[in-house]
């Protein structure tokens, strides 16, 4: 609002000396205009030929219908000029104040993004790869033979530990993995690879060239789960432990 009236005060002594100015500039030119029209007039008239009732009409157009013409003018320039700083004034208002917000719908409240406590899908499924050791090393010991110093120990002792740990082993995978080949062919016969094959389940190695089919020689034939056996577990326990100390009390 301080705006507004700073800017309507100062817009009116504007107008007001603009016209102002104009007055005087008209002033100035009825005056000598007058003036001018007067004395040519006068020197047009003489006793002889003009009586002297004219000679007085021309003096008092002079003298007074001048400033008529003057007071008329004025009037009008300030009675514009106040019309003008109303508009004016106006157009600042409407400028000045904002219009009035729309009502529009209260935006909707983005949904909480859930963050699962600690991560706990990758917890669980970092728990059930080490599950998988932990079920080997508990019915074959499979970590101890890994870690265990092989140098020590003569072929014919490693040959008999390491046929106790395979049977154990192979019997723990049966139970939960029940591993198959992923192609029935034995290592080193010929084989014909279609085309459309998966390379996932298939791994070409050596030259391939060209597009399938292919004919090479079975170097491994794969192995598949053909189901996966394992417990659902808590997200609370230690997922780095494969296998955890014992201690007899005696």
């Amino acid at each position: 609002m301080d705006t507004i009236k700073h800017y309507s005060r100062r817009s009116f002594l504007t107008i007001v000396l603009i016209m102002a100015l104009l007055v005087g500039m008209i002033a100035t030119a009825v005056y000598y205009g007058t003036t001018f029209f007067s004395q040519q007039m006068s020197s047009m008239v003489t006793p002889e030929v003009t009586p002297p009732e004219l000679v007085s009409q021309i003096s008092m157009l002079h003298n007074t219908y001048g400033l008529y013409l003057i007071y008329v003018t004025a009037g009008i320039l300030f009675l514009v000029g106040i019309v003008l700083w109303l508009i004016l004034r106006s157009i600042a208002k409407n400028i000045a104040v904002p219009p009035a917000p729309t009502s529009s719908p209260a935006p909707k409240k983005a949904q909480p993004v859930p963050h699962p406590k600690d991560d706990i899908k990758p917890q669980q499924d970092q728990r059930l790869f080490l599950y998988l050791l932990t079920l080997l090393q508990k019915e074959g010991r499979l970590v101890d033979f890994f870690q265990e110093d092989l140098e020590m120990y003569e072929d014919e002792q490693i040959g008999a530990a390491v046929r106790s740990i395979h049977a154990s082993c192979r019997k723990t995978l049966e139970k939960s993995l029940a591993m198959t080949s992923v192609i029935d062919e034995n290592e080193g016969d010929e084989i014909t690879v279609e085309a459309g094959f998966n390379p996932e389940v298939i791994k070409l190695t050596g030259r391939v060239i060209g597009e399938p089919p292919f004919t090479g020689i079975v170097r491994h034939k794969g192995w598949r789960a053909q189901k996966v056996d394992l417990p659902d577990l808590a997200a609370t326990k230690d997922p780095t432990i494969i296998s955890p100390a014992e201690v007899e009390i005696k």
